[in-house]
Parts: structure tokens; C-alpha cells; sequence
């Protein structure tokens, strides 16, 4: 009986395998073949957007070859994101930037500081400036997909100028502003009111609050350091004059001023960027951090990787996309 019993067992368990592992395999075939579909149309999806921005650049390359500028651009990570999850520039009003310099001021004459401050080494009339040569612009930084350019704009402006008037070093905390201000976030905002806002709110360290690219959270905590502003201004409300903005660098150090970012400035690569697109508005905080004469532009440093441009750095032509637009300055508690 016994061994009648595990033989109808032994049936039964077989009947079930034979008729169980068709549909397993089925099952199995049936996930391979969903999965390998929707890889297929990310896939296809993605070709089409390449394409679509070989085909832009093309275009771009038309552009520039028919107009004779003097820039090269190309495809890179930030063309793929919206214009303004990677700008978010909200100038004061009037937000209608004028386009004709403001009157050209004689070169000032150096600053009158002792020798061993750096902003000695600077001359408003030289032929050529850059503050990187002076170990006091901060590393490039990289602000996603967050409308935040003008705090980058001015927490590079504020660490250099702490590094020129109090000889100290810090990475100052973009995320800290997002997180512990109501009026700071992705959504756009002005360098100038950053720099308001740190007359009376001290700033914080990148240690202590890494940036996250969006709000989040704030520590009930003091921040340690003296990260206030004791003063900022304009060297221009409107577009700055290159000699305005020269004796600016040199007396204060790297600046925040605004631009026109483009399609065609968002891809560019190397070169004198002269686009010229001198309507319709800013719309993205860079750094002036040097100028040279014999390129009749200046050396901005944007906050969109080192992917972008040359390694993070652009050369702009004098006044065009705006430029020089509501260029400030920042100068740090002593």
C-alpha cells in the first residue's frame, strides 16, 4: 500500500511539473519580452532626442559660419534640460535691460591697499586680468536642474572676496539659503538679494548643508563662522561699461553680473562668445573673474559644470548677450 501510495504521489507531482513549467517558461518569456520592449523605446526615444539636437547644432554651426562669429559649440549635458531648470534669473524691476553701455569712466587707478592684498596686483588699465591666477576663485560648481544660478553667482562672488579682504577660505552652503529662507529656491531669484539677506542672516558651510538641487530641510542649528555681508552696490543698474567693470574687479574682486543665456550659449565650447542676442531680457547670474583687451571680452565663470565650455569658463564678447548687465560687487564682515 505503501508503495502504491508514493507511486500515485510521485505521478501527481510529476503531472504537476509537466504541466507547471510550460507556463513558468511562458510567464519568464512573456517579462524578458516586456522589459526588452520598453528598453527599445527608451532607446528609440532617446536616438530621436540626439538626433534632434545633432540637427540643432547643425544648425548652430550654419549660423555661426554664416555670420562669421568666433565660437564653436557643441552638444553637451545641460542642451538636453529646460532653460529654466538651468538658469533662474529674476532681475529687480525694471526688468528691461538697456542696451547701450553707460558712459565709458577713465581706468581708476590701482587700489590703495598694502602690498600683500591681491587686489594690489590688479591695474584697471592693464591689457589683461584674471583672478584664477590668484588662488581665490572658487572651483567650479554645478547647479542641475534648479533655478538657483544667482545664488551661485553670489556665493562665488562672496568667497572670493572673503579670500581677498579676510584672507579666509570657505565653500559657502547654496543649499543652506534653499533650505532656510522662504524666499530663496529653484524658482529664480537676484544675487543682490542674497546679498541683502546676509546683512542680517549668517551664512553656512557646504559641509553642513551639501547641495541637494531643491529645497529641503532646515537644522534648528547656528551656523559656526562669520558669514555676513557688510556691503554691496552696483557697478550698473543697466549694462556696465568695460572700464566700470574693470575698476570693479580690481577694487572689490569677482563679480556677479548678468546675461541673455541662449540656446546658443548654453551650447557653447570654446572661443569669443559674440551672439549678439541683445533683446528680450536676462535670464542667468555668472562671475566676471577676468577681462582681456586684444579678445575685447571677458572671462565669466558659469555654475553649469566643467562639462560646459571650457571647463567651466567662457570667453564673452563686451556687451553682447547683455553682459555686464547688473554687475555687482560684494565685500565680506570683516
Amino acid at each position: 500500500m505503501e508503495k502504491n501510495n508514493r507511486w500515485i504521489y510521485t505521478a501527481i507531482a510529476a503531472i504537476l511539473i509537466v504541466g507547471v513549467l510550460p507556463l513558468v517558461s511562458i510567464d519568464t518569456n512573456a517579462r524578458r519580452k516586456s522589459i526588452q520592449d520598453r528598453f527599445n523605446k527608451i532607446k528609440a526615444q532617446n536616438d530621436a532626442k540626439l538626433e534632434k539636437l545633432r540637427q540643432e547644432v547643425n544648425d548652430m554651426n550654419a549660423e555661426i559660419k554664416r555670420r562669421s562669429l568666433s565660437f564653436q559649440v557643441e552638444i553637451n549635458e545641460k542642451m538636453k534640460e529646460k532653460m529654466a531648470d538651468i538658469t533662474g534669473l529674476r532681475p529687480p524691476k525694471p526688468p528691461k535691460p538697456n542696451p547701450k553701455p553707460a558712459p565709458e569712466p577713465k581706468p581708476a587707478p590701482p587700489p590703495p591697499v598694502p602690498d600683500e592684498d591681491k587686489r594690489s596686483q590688479c591695474d584697471p588699465s592693464a591689457e589683461a586680468f584674471d583672478w584664477r591666477a590668484y588662488g581665490v576663485v572658487p572651483a567650479i560648481r554645478d547647479q542641475k536642474t534648479c533655478g538657483d544660478c544667482y545664488m551661485f553667482a553670489a556665493m562665488a562672488s562672496y568667497e572670493t572676496a572673503l579670500k581677498i579682504r579676510n584672507n579666509h577660505e570657505a565653500d559657502m552652503a547654496e543649499q543652506y539659503f534653499l533650505n532656510c529662507t522662504r524666499e530663496f529656491g529653484c524658482d529664480g531669484g537676484w544675487y543682490g538679494t542674497v546679498w541683502t539677506k546676509m546683512t542680517k542672516m549668517n551664512g553656512d558651510i557646504e559641509t553642513n548643508y551639501p547641495y541637494q538641487a531643491k529645497k529641503g530641510m532646515c537644522k534648528n542649528v547656528t551656523p559656526n563662522g562669520n558669514y555676513l555681508v557688510m556691503k554691496s552696490g552696483y557697478v550698473s543698474q543697466n549694462l556696465a561699461s568695460p572700464q566700470a567693470i574693470k575698476n570693479a574687479l580690481c577694487e572689490h574682486g569677482v563679480l556677479a553680473t548678468a546675461v541673455n543665456a541662449t540656446r546658443m550659449f548654453t551650447a557653447y565650447k570654446k572661443g569669443i562668445f559674440n551672439e549678439g542676442a541683445n533683446s528680450g531680457g536676462v535670464n542667468h547670474a555668472v562671475n566676471i573673474v577676468g577681462w582681456d583687451n586684444s579678445k575685447r571680452a571677458w572671462l565669466i565663470r558659469n555654475s553649469w559644470g566643467t562639462g560646459w565650455g571650457d571647463q567651466g569658463y567662457a570667453w564673452v564678447e563686451w556687451g553682447s548677450n547683455l553682459i555686464g548687465y547688473g554687475t555687482m560687487w560684494v565685500e565680506p564682515v570683516k
